[in-house]
Formats: C-alpha cells, structure tokens, sequence
C-alpha cells in the first residue's frame, strides 16, 4: 500500500492540513476543501480512521414528513446537513458509524460497530447501538506524546 507525498496531498485541496499526515493513495476523498485534518493523522484505503468507519455529514429526514432519494428534487425533500469534528486523539473502532453534527471531543474513545448520534465527552470511552459512555479513558497517552514529539524512544 502507498501514501500520497506531501506535494500530492496539498494539491487535493483539503482546507487544512497537519504535519506528517498519511493517506493511502488508494483512500476516496470527497469535498476536500471542507476537511481539515490534524497532526499525526493517518487514513487507510477504503476507511475513514479504523476499517469500515463511516463518518456523516448529509443525513435525509427519515420521519415520512419529505420525500428522500439523491434523485428527489430539492423542494421535496429535506436534509440535515452538518460538520463532523474529530478532536485530538480521539480513536474510532472498526465498523462504526458517526452522523452529522457529532463531535468526538478530545480522547474520545469509539469501540467497534459503534452507532454515534451526539457529541461525546472528552476523555471517554464510548460502545453500543446507540453508543454510551461506559467509563473515562486514561489521559497517560498525553505523556507519551510529550516524548515522542521530543525526539525520545
């Protein structure tokens, strides 16, 4: 598997980019002038974050009130539309899903096949269909960072 080089990555447009990013250059990006993302960041091919993760920012109404369909003209439908924020070491496990309007606040942990529909708290763990927040999540991590962001083995 290959990553796109920094020049590569600068071209696609993304509205900020961090330092030492790595994306496969085999990973779909769409919209990229609206995606910023952080230091450190990494995205495998076919993932967002952990394999299968799926992150939303366009959902269409589901109570029967519109119509949905990509094909439905505007007029007869109605979307929500709204960012997705991914703080800093904040981790997602394989298989979940984010909706629109999430923020996975600082040290946010997602376990595997996790379904988010709100904001989370820092420094938390969260799993389920909807997730929940079932304990804090240990800061010790930010130790380590210090370390390795010093040069230290």
């Amino acid at each position: 598997m290959g990553y796109y080089t920094k020049k590569q990555l600068e071209k696609i447009g993304f509205k900020s980019l961090g330092v030492d990013v790595k994306i496969s250059d085999r990973a779909s990006i769409y919209n990229a002038n609206k995606i910023e993302i952080g230091d450190y960041s990494r995205i495998e091919d076919f993932c967002t974050l952990a394999y299968g993760v799926m992150v939303f920012t366009q959902s269409d109404d589901y109570s029967g009130a519109t119509m949905t369909n990509s094909t439905i003209p505007k007029q007869y439908k109605t979307e929500v539309k709204q960012p997705v924020l991914i703080k800093r070491h904040s981790i997602i496990g394989a298989g979940s899903i984010i909706f629109p309007g999430v923020t996975l606040n600082e040290g946010t942990s997602v376990g595997a096949m996790s379904l988010i529909r709100k904001s989370t708290e820092e420094w938390s763990i969260y799993v389920g269909n909807p997730a929940v927040k079932i304990k804090n999540r240990k800061k010790d991590l930010l130790e380590l960072e210090k370390q390795y962001l010093a040069g230290g083995e």
